[in-house]
């Protein structure tokens, strides 16, 4: 079944990997490499940015409240524990996912779609900019809408909001440090682990199980590829990536 029905493909760089597919991988470092390739294309065709790197502030029972700059360390434990990244990169066009709750906006994990990209100056003052926002439940761009626009995307029911600064939340770290970070609450909805896609059901994914370049690409459970093989509901919206079919 999974040579037969499944695609697969040689190349992350393959078009059959759309913009809203969601690649899904085994450990983290396969997912920043595909993160940092993908970034990398964007830059070679021009892409214009927009970065927020987020402030980390950390503290101790014996400094009696102050916060200071975090540690690179206390950056890396913060890495793990919360759903908004250290450094955001924006663009025209990125699909984002919302990473907490916002009454009568958004909720935690819901797709979006960032149309313009804002200022520079927006993001530095920490002002609130735009994102259009998915129905409840919808998992992939309206199908044969082109171009995609706000207008168009409004007519499938998509809305705008506004995104700030997610809630500041106290993360209680090693040796009694307190760390907490100041970030957008959108995120890149690119890439993934195994195991932040659990229970996650989604249009179409792309993955690989097998690789001998040690970058983390490998399963080491069999239980990841059930995981794995039950994020969509057909096979045809799985694609792999490897040098046959057969071999994975």
């Amino acid at each position: 079944i999974i040579i037969t029905q499944c695609h697969h493909v040689q190349s992350w760089d393959d078009p059959l990997i759309t913009a809203d597919t969601v690649r899904i991988l085994g450990r983290k470092k396969a997912v920043k490499a595909v993160e940092t390739n993908f970034m990398k294309q964007l830059e070679q065709n021009g892409t214009t940015f927009a970065t927020r790197m987020a402030e980390n502030l950390q503290t101790v029972p014996s400094a009696h409240g102050n916060w200071r700059q975090a540690q690179d360390n206390v950056v890396s434990a913060l890495n793990g524990c919360v759903n908004e990244v250290n450094e955001l990169r924006l663009y025209s066009n990125m699909i984002v996912e919302f990473t907490h709750n916002k009454l009568n906006s958004y909720s935690n994990s819901q797709m979006g779609i960032l149309i313009d990209l804002p200022d520079q100056a927006v993001l530095d003052a920490w002002q609130p900019f735009e994102v259009l926002a998915a129905p409840p439940g919808v998992r992939y761009l309206p199908e044969n809408v082109n171009p995609i626009t706000k207008a168009s995307l409004q007519q499938c029911g998509w809305r705008p909001v506004l995104v700030g600064p997610a809630p500041e939340i106290t993360h209680y770290l090693y040796n009694g440090i307190a760390a907490k970070r100041k970030q957008y609450g959108i995120r890149h909805r690119l890439a993934m682990t195994l195991h932040r896609a659990m229970g996650s059901d989604l249009k179409k994914i792309a993955t690989c199980v097998c690789s001998d370049d040690g970058s983390g690409y490998n399963l080491w459970m069999k239980e990841q590829l059930i995981v794995l093989i039950s994020r969509t509901h057909e096979c045809p919206d799985m694609i792999f990536v490897g040098p046959s079919p057969q071999r994975t």
